[in-house]
C-alpha cells in the first residue's frame, strides 16, 4: 500500500513517516513542496503515478496544499485516491474549501498516532472499495451489453434465413399481414411478387447444395438491392423461392421492379446447362397487386400471385406472369 507525504516541515515528515511503518505501511513516499509532489504523481506530464493514500499539509511556501489538493483532483484519474489534510488550522472556512477541493479527511497537529493511522486506514479502506465497487460496475456494464448484442442475434436469427441472410417466410408473413393492413387504412396498393430459381435441383444435381446455396446468396443480394423504401420487404419463401411486398405500388410500377430484377439476375450469366429455361440462371416470377377493401383479403392476393407463379412455370419458365 502506497502513501504519498506532502509537506515542507522535515520533522513532521519524520514523525509521520515512522508512524506509519510501526503500523506496517512501507511503500512511503516524501515530496517537501507542491510541486514536487505534482512532479512524482505525472501531473505535469499527465503521466499519472497511483498512489493510495495522500497526506498533505495545507500550509506550504510557494503553493499552498488546497491549491495542490485541487490541481490533483482536476485529473479524473486521481478521482477515488484519497487526500487526507494534515494542519494546525481547522477554521471551518479553511475546511471547507480543503473538502471542496477534493479532501476526503482531515488530522490536526501535533498528529497523535492513534488517530493518523485510523484515518488512513479508513480511508483507504474506503478508497479501494469504491475502486472494487466500480470495476464491478464496469464488469456488470460489460456483461450487459454482451447479452443485449446476443438477445439483438437472437431476434435476428429468428427472422432470418441462415443460407440466404435475407427474411425468412414466418417474419414476412407478419410484415405483409401489417402491410396489407397498413394499405387498407391508407387505400393504397400493395403488390406481391413470388420468384423462383428455376431448375433449381437440377442445378443441384450438376454442381451440389453448396454451389447452389451460393447462388441463393447471389440472388438474395440482387434482389435485395432493388429495394430502397422502407415499405419494401424481401424473405426466403421456400427452398427455391423468395417472395417480395411492395407497398403503396401499383401492378405498373411492379412490373417495372420486377422487370428490373429479372434482368439483374440475366445479367449475371451465370451457367446452368441442366436448365430447360435457359442456358443460364434463370428465374420465373408471379406478380399481383390489390388496393385492400372490403370483400378483398390478404389471401386474395398470395392466391393469385401463386397462380401467376404457377403459370410463368407452365408456360415454360424464364418469364414474368402478372394478374
Amino acid at each position: 500500500m502506497s502513501i504519498l507525504i506532502i509537506d515542507d516541515s522535515a520533522p513532521i515528515v519524520r514523525l509521520l513517516e515512522a508512524a506509519l511503518q510501526r503500523n506496517g505501511y512501507e511503500d512511503i513516499y516524501c515530496a517537501s513542496s507542491g510541486t514536487e509532489a505534482l512532479e512524482f504523481l505525472g501531473v505535469p506530464q499527465q503521466n499519472f503515478k497511483q498512489v493510495d493514500c495522500i497526506l498533505l499539509d495545507i500550509i506550504m511556501p510557494s503553493m499552498d496544499g488546497i491549491t495542490v489538493c485541487r490541481k490533483i483532483k482536476e485529473h479524473s484519474f486521481f478521482t477515488d485516491t484519497p487526500i487526507i489534510m494534515v494542519t494546525i488550522r481547522d477554521e471551518p472556512e479553511t475546511l471547507h474549501e480543503a473538502f471542496e477541493a477534493g479532501a476526503v479527511e482531515y488530522i490536526t497537529k501535533p498528529v497523535r498516532e492513534l488517530e493518523l493511522i485510523t484515518r488512513v486506514t479508513s480511508a483507504v479502506k474506503l478508497s479501494k472499495e469504491i475502486t472494487r465497487r466500480k470495476i464491478r460496475e464496469t464488469e456488470l456494464l460489460k456483461i450487459k451489453a454482451e447479452l443485449e448484442a446476443a438477445n439483438e442475434r437472437l431476434v435476428e436469427l429468428a427472422i432470418t434465413d441462415q443460407t440466404t441472410s435475407v427474411n425468412n417466410r414466418r417474419h414476412f408473413d407478419k410484415t405483409l399481414h401489417n402491410e396489407w393492413r397498413r394499405a387498407f387504412r391508407d387505400a393504397k396498393p400493395l403488390t406481391m411478387f413470388i420468384i423462383e430459381f428455376d431448375s433449381y435441383h437440377e442445378y443441384i444435381a450438376e454442381y451440389g447444395k453448396a454451389k447452389a446455396d451460393n447462388c441463393l446468396k447471389l440472388i438474395a443480394q440482387v434482389f435485395e438491392s432493388s429495394l430502397h423504401r422502407v415499405g419494401d420487404h424481401i424473405c426466403r419463401y421456400a427452398e427455391n423461392q423468395f417472395a417480395i411486398c411492395l407497398s403503396d405500388t401499383d401492378l405498373r410500377g411492379a412490373m417495372i421492379v420486377a422487370g428490373n430484377m429479372k434482368d439483374n439476375i440475366d445479367y449475371l450469366k451465370i451457367d446452368h446447362p441442366a436448365s430447360k429455361a435457359s442456358p443460364y440462371i434463370s428465374t420465373s416470377i408471379g406478380v399481383a397487386a390489390l388496393q385492400p377493401r372490403q370483400g378483398i383479403e390478404l389471401e386474395d392476393l398470395r392466391r393469385q400471385t401463386e397462380e401467376c407463379l404457377l403459370q410463368a412455370i407452365k408456360e415454360g419458365r424464364n418469364r414474368i406472369i402478372h394478374a
